[in-house]
């Protein structure tokens, strides 16, 4: 399962620092993107995503306007 936000390009470098907020249902969300029921835990959580910058993949050759350019990163818990 993978979970993502968008970042400008320019932000990058104060993401990978600081990481981005994702709010999800943190433990609750199941791999087909639900929320379990029942819970105990309902859809709390606040979750960062650090991106690591070593893990950076970027192609050009996509016939699209724009780049196509991921970086993976780890959850931490906020």
């Amino acid at each position: 399962m993978t979970r993502g936000r968008p970042v400008f390009e320019d932000g990058l470098e104060r993401a990978a620092l600081s990481g981005i907020g994702w709010t999800p249902a943190n433990i609750s969300l199941t791999p087909f993107n639900t929320i379990a029921d029942p819970n105990p835990w309902g859809s709390r959580g606040d979750l960062r995503i650090l991106p690591d910058l070593s893990a950076r993949y970027r192609a050009t050759g996509t016939g699209a306007a724009t780049p196509f350019d991921l970086v993976l990163g780890e959850h931490r818990r906020a």
